[in-house]
């Protein structure tokens, strides 16, 4: 999973049943971004919820690599 988010504020990326991330924004714009590696064998499904104030711009990308 790889995230990114523009602007003043906390967002926090939820995967049902796995994990949860919290990811303090950056103001300037000039982070790359965060990427975090979760398992998820044992879960069937999940879902992928992003959290974040109106004022932020923010993009996720989710793979599976195997």
């Amino acid at each position: 999973m790889y995230f990114r988010c523009v602007g003043e504020g906390a967002a926090e990326v939820v995967i049902s049943g796995v994990a949860s991330f919290p990811y303090e924004c950056d103001a300037s714009g000039s982070a790359p971004g965060i990427k975090n590696t979760f398992d998820a064998r044992y879960v069937k499904d999940f879902t992928v919820t992003v959290s974040a104030h109106d004022n932020l711009v923010w993009a996720i990308t989710v793979a599976d690599v195997r």
